[in-house]
């Protein structure tokens, strides 16, 4: 991180346009094609990291932070325990990921710290542009059927996704599958409150307050019409976050700390507690929440034949696969007794697969996060905690932990939440 005194240099022209068209790419890219987030994170950290370079600032490079430190920790348990993983290949493809993600989301986020004023200003402008567009987008997708994508996959067959998730009749797409914008809206998620953060620093504070409720407008809208249900659950969850830290700050920061330990060391027996408690036949959850209780209940019974060290980093599918013809399903059950190719919850995925010892580490990096944020200026608290809420309950119900657009997905989050804090510091600079 510079300081006041650190001249930061002036961007050119071309500078400028190149740093526009790769993050208004990346952007956009991610909210309408999160599949690919591992290209979009590329992308976004391209102007960041080659500023760094063209700095020659070592020194800040090899900057080591406490969370820098747990995210290390983390890799370097991951790397070990992958050698007992039952697929090996797999397990260090994944663990090389990670490196990978880490160096990357460093240096992007040191980088950061030495852009110019005028590309740090452009960037934050093509971002909230990209994500207002994106929520806008998507706001009108589901309230028409996805309209648009049925006219362009119309148009262009080559870019349909599988037949499974389309209806196309004479040669024309008239319904696609609407599970199809899952990721898009968790993405959608993600963005949100980091881009409402460099809405603070880019206008004045009317114009940030009509923007910023008309960007929560279109993503509820967006979020609350899909079908996916984490993602609503996330946009729920931090909006009271944000609430909760507008009005009692210091009692909403200890909640979401504890709410982090809870989740972290505590995973197993709530969700053994569900499934004895038999919320798998309550009829007021939704189906799919039914569904995960059964397979966390199944995988918190797996978990404690290894809750050291876990099964092994990615193993997941490949024991469930090796099972799968074993698997029996209870009469009245909505799904058989197995773990699935994945937990649908980070914290209890860390648990069978990395033990005590991961949750232990992912414990550190979650807390070291929540430092970071208590740190920051008051009036960028509420934000950036409602952002983390977000980010903690989509990891929470949804994907697999290794995935690597899901993994990329939370690198993208990091670096955005690093350029609006990074905006706010230079605004209150002068």
């Amino acid at each position: 991180m510079h300081d006041a005194a650190t001249p930061l240099y002036h961007a050119t022209r071309r500078e400028l346009a190149v740093a526009t068209i790769l993050t208004a790419g990346a952007l956009a890219a991610f909210l309408l094609a999160p599949r690919a987030a591992q290209f979009e994170l590329l992308l976004l950290a391209i102007v960041p990291i080659a500023t760094l370079a063209r700095t020659g600032d070592v020194a800040a490079a090899l900057t080591r932070s406490p969370l820098l430190v747990a995210c290390a920790a983390f890799g370097l348990y991951i790397t070990i325990n992958a050698a007992w993983s039952v697929n090996h290949a797999e397990a260090y493809g994944k663990v090389l990921f990670y490196w990978v993600l880490l160096a990357t989301a460093h240096l992007a986020i040191t980088g950061i710290g030495a852009i110019s004023d005028e590309i740090l200003a452009r960037l934050q402008k093509v971002i909230v542009i990209a994500v207002m567009a994106g929520a806008a987008f998507l706001a009108i997708e589901v309230l028409t059927d996805q309209a648009i994508r049925r006219l362009v996959f119309s148009v262009l067959p080559f870019a349909r996704p599988p037949a499974k998730h389309t209806t196309i009749v004479d040669g024309e797409v008239v319904a696609i599958g609407p599970y199809i914008l899952n990721r898009n809206m968790a993405a959608l998620c993600l963005v949100l409150w980091p881009a409402l953060l460099m809405l603070r620093t880019l206008v004045d504070y009317r114009r940030a307050v009509i923007a910023g409720v008309a960007l929560v407008a279109m993503s509820l809208i967006a979020v609350l019409k899909s079908e996916h249900e984490t993602s609503m659950l996330a946009l729920a969850l931090s909006i009271v976050a944000f609430a909760g830290m507008s009005l009692a700050a210091p009692v909403m920061r200890k909640a979401v700390t504890v709410g982090w330990v809870v989740a972290t060391l505590l995973v197993v027996p709530l969700v053994t507690v569900a499934y004895q408690q038999q919320l798998h036949f309550a009829e007021w959850l939704p189906l799919t929440a039914r569904n995960r209780v059964i397979l966390w209940g199944y995988t918190a019974g797996e978990v404690v034949k290894t809750p050291i060290l876990g099964v092994g980093v990615a193993s997941t599918k490949d024991l469930d696969e090796a099972n799968a013809d074993k698997a029996v399903q209870p009469s009245g059950y909505s799904y058989a007794l197995r773990t699935g190719r994945h937990s649908h919850n980070a914290f209890l995925q860390t648990w069978y697969e990395l033990g005590a010892v991961g949750a232990a580490l992912l414990l550190a990096m979650g807390l070291c996060v929540i430092a970071v944020l208590s740190r920051l200026p008051k009036s960028d608290q509420a934000l950036a905690f409602a952002s983390f809420v977000a980010a903690v309950m989509i990891g929470s119900f949804t994907w697999g932990m290794w995935q690597t657009w899901f993994m990329a997905a939370y690198g993208i989050w990091a670096m955005l939440l690093a350029l609006a804090f990074e905006g706010s510091r230079r605004q209150a600079r002068g």
